[in-house]
């Protein structure tokens, strides 16, 4: 069994280094704690910009589609009539 150190200088070294790892081990956690809050900023504000282009390119392929239904509609009544012409 160790030695039990009942010398007061020893007790009191050894609080301060706890204590000074404790501290440590605080600021550490803050710090982390802050990294995450930024990350989650991050995050938010990439998914707000996600969700802006996929509404963008929805609006496009509508777009793209109402242009493609007009312009095949055109296309079939000009090949109807020129059939019919002949």
């Amino acid at each position: 069994m160790p030695k039990k150190h009942d010398n007061p200088c020893i007790q009191d070294s050894r609080l301060t280094k706890l204590e000074t790892v404790l501290e440590q081990v605080k600021e550490d956690n803050e710090d982390f704690q802050q990294s995450l809050k930024e990350h989650k900023k991050t995050i938010e504000a990439n998914t707000i910009a996600i969700k802006e282009q996929l509404a963008t390119w929805n609006a496009i392929k509508y777009m793209l589609g109402v242009f493609l239904i007009i312009f095949g509609s055109l296309f079939t009544l000009f090949v109807w009539e020129f059939i019919k012409m002949i």
